[in-house]
């Protein structure tokens, strides 16, 4: 249940992200990876404000309708807006695999791409969300991943479930890589960090 404290944790969320927003900035913009239905690009780059608990976290993510059958969402980057704050602080404990995860079913739950089903009990299988198979922390306060330059892709397939009252169950099928790490650090003094099984 969405209470006052947790909309005013995430208004105060808000505001540190644009406060922010200069403080983490990559190289390069990255160009979605295409895992396959490469005649199928993806559209333009988006901004999500997603509260999980109640730490918000903005992400930046690209859509696309793959082979006429697949719901696509390619995750770019990621921000927590506070990192101070104890719900994020677990968070940012997690390791960048894990928390890719936990963002993505958070954007795959919260559904801004309007995918189906929308509503009544039924379920799709071909929801999908591809990333960098490597990511980059963001040096300074505002913890942030960016992916490694680099074509190659790390897809996750999901089933996506709604009930009669509209609850979104999300399960993840299985991950593949089509590559290995080979891009470019986006920040100076980090690495690029694995994130594909």
């Amino acid at each position: 249940m969405f209470t006052k404290v947790a909309g005013l944790l995430l208004i105060t969320g808000i505001n540190l992200c644009l406060q922010a927003q200069e403080q983490c900035v990559a190289t390069y913009i990255p160009e979605p990876c295409l895992p396959d239905c490469f005649n199928d690009p993806f559209g333009p780059r988006q901004s999500r404000l997603l509260s999980i608990g109640c730490c918000a976290v903005k992400i930046t993510y690209q859509t696309r309708k793959a082979c006429d059958q697949y719901y696509d969402v390619y995750l770019s980057d990621l921000s927590f807006c506070d990192s101070t704050n104890p719900t994020c602080s677990a968070l940012t404990g997690l390791d960048p695999k894990a928390l890719l995860a936990a963002v993505s079913e958070a954007l795959l739950r919260d559904n801004p791409m309007n995918f189906p089903p929308l509503c009544g009990n039924s379920c799709e299988i071909n929801w999908r969300v591809s990333t960098a198979t490597c990511f980059a922390y963001c040096p300074g306060e505002t913890l942030a991943l960016h992916p490694c330059q680099g074509s190659a892709c790390c897809l996750t397939s999901y089933t996506v479930c709604t009930d009669d009252c509209g609850n979104r169950t999300i399960v993840a099928n299985g991950q593949h890589a089509t590559g290995q790490c080979d891009g470019q650090i986006p920040y100076a003094g980090t690495e690029c960090i694995p994130i594909c099984n």
